[in-house]
């Protein structure tokens, strides 16, 4: 009986075995690559975060901002004005002529304008003004001129339409307009020596506009002058 075989080409199994190794050799390559790029993508340092503007046209990146916390800023407190009450005047009279005089803002009571019944004001923001003038009868010789200037401590500066000047003479040479610090203000003072005799009157202001009040000392009586 005569067989025939089938001839096998050299290396025929090696060649198949190569091409295995070759194979996974290949995948093995990939699959290290592939983890590689996955942890640089996450373990890379990211130094500026970017917005992608993807509102047509040309896409640009645009960095964000990180505002800075704003200072905070410290703003003044403002003395709301309030109704005046008739302030108080309160004087003491001493032997070589002088006059010190305290004037007190009084908070305003309906129906009232007597400073004894009427509670101090004690805050800032206030405006105290002392100024002589002539008597009429029991009061001062004063009108709606001189009252429509109360209004506005801006004109507490000036001379008032009645005011007798010069009538009072600040011994330390200070003005007769005063900040009223926690409402109150102290004057030592004389009567000019160029009065006129007659009968006066030492009248206190107070104002924190659009509010004023006013009231005044007891009598004075210069008998020195003509």
């Amino acid at each position: 009986m005569q067989q025939s075989l089938k001839s096998q080409k050299p290396g025929g199994g090696n060649s198949q075995v190569q091409t295995i190794m070759i194979t996974a050799i290949t995948l093995f390559a990939l699959s290290g690559a592939i983890l590689g790029f996955a942890v640089g993508a996450f373990t890379h340092p990211r130094t500026v975060q970017q917005i992608i503007n993807t509102s047509g046209g040309d896409k640009k990146t645009t960095p964000v901002v990180v505002a800075k916390t704003p200072s905070p800023i410290t703003t003044a407190v403002t003395t709301q004005a309030i109704p005046q009450g008739c302030p108080g005047i309160g004087t003491t009279y001493g032997i070589d002529g002088t006059i010190t005089l305290t004037l007190a803002a009084k908070q305003k009571v309906q129906g009232s304008c007597n400073p004894v019944n009427e509670p101090d004001l004690t805050s800032n923001g206030i405006t105290c003004r002392i100024f002589l003038a002539k008597a009429k009868g029991v009061a001062p010789e004063i009108d709606g001129t001189d009252i429509a200037l109360f209004k506005d401590t801006n004109n507490y500066g000036g001379t008032f339409p009645h005011e007798i000047n010069p009538g009072l003479v600040v011994v330390n040479g200070g003005s007769l307009t005063q900040p009223c610090m926690q409402g109150k203000a102290t004057w030592t003072l004389k009567l000019a020596d160029t009065l006129n005799k007659g009968k006066y009157y030492i009248v206190g202001l107070t104002g924190n506009s659009p509010f004023y009040n006013y009231s005044w000392s007891t009598q004075l009586n210069v008998t020195g002058q003509k």
